[in-house]
């Protein structure tokens, strides 16, 4: 009897981990999406994503750039925030140590460091 509940817990632990991460077949990008080459204005990068809801085969790819308030995040702690103008930084942005403490402020115009205050 133990043997055999021992045998189904073991197959139960193997089937498990196939059901919850799916049968079906991977999806993948269509070749000829990775060949095509974007021609992304300064300050843009190009980038390939999903496109449409769960199951769904479409993918996007688009030149994006970054614009607004950049927050970096490591576990728990905030350890980088700023601003991006049309994919350049901007203004003041702030470093903070891994215990929370800020480390420094640097000072950005055009996307080109113009000062750095630095904390102890």
């Amino acid at each position: 009897m133990c043997k055999k509940k021992l045998s189904n817990l073991k197959l139960l632990c193997l089937v498990i981990p196939v059901l919850l991460a799916g049968c079906g077949e991977p999806i993948s990008q269509p070749k000829g999406m990775l060949t095509e080459e974007l021609n992304c204005p300064e300050g843009s990068n190009p980038e390939i994503e999903r496109w449409g809801g769960v199951g769904e085969s479409s993918w996007l790819k688009a030149c994006k750039m970054k614009h607004g308030t950049f927050t970096g995040w490591h576990n728990e702690t905030k350890q980088v925030e700023g601003e991006y103008r049309n994919g350049k930084k901007e203004g003041v942005w702030r470093v903070w140590s891994e215990d929370g403490r800020l480390q420094k402020e640097i000072s950005y115009e055009n996307n080109k460091e113009v000062a750095v205050r630095e904390f102890k």
